[in-house]
């Protein structure tokens, strides 16, 4: 039986968007998976988002609304059907 590897891996380290503004966060993915995407601004979790993804290109859409301007730091983990991990990370400005 061959399995495939989960991988993700983010399109870009880091992103901005404009204060009240979504922002799509894209990512790859090497097979279908859950995804859980929290967003941190220092040790305080500020939006945790569940979505699937599936084998290639996908993305996540935050709207920060009334976050405060700054920066913020994207985890998304992808968990398979077979319950392997993958995490990539990355970050978001907010500015005005």
């Amino acid at each position: 039986m061959v399995t495939t590897r989960l991988v993700i891996v983010a399109s870009a380290a880091r992103s901005t968007t404009r204060l009240g503004r979504a922002v799509r966060l894209g990512f790859a993915a090497t097979a279908n998976a859950i995804v859980t995407t929290t967003v941190r601004r220092g040790t305080t979790v500020v939006a945790k988002l569940s979505s699937a993804a599936h084998l290639g290109l996908n993305q996540v859409t935050w709207k920060p609304g009334k976050a405060p301007i700054g920066t913020y730091r994207v985890t998304i983990v992808a968990t398979d059907a077979n319950g392997k991990t993958s995490t990539t990370t990355l970050l978001v400005v907010v500015t005005r």
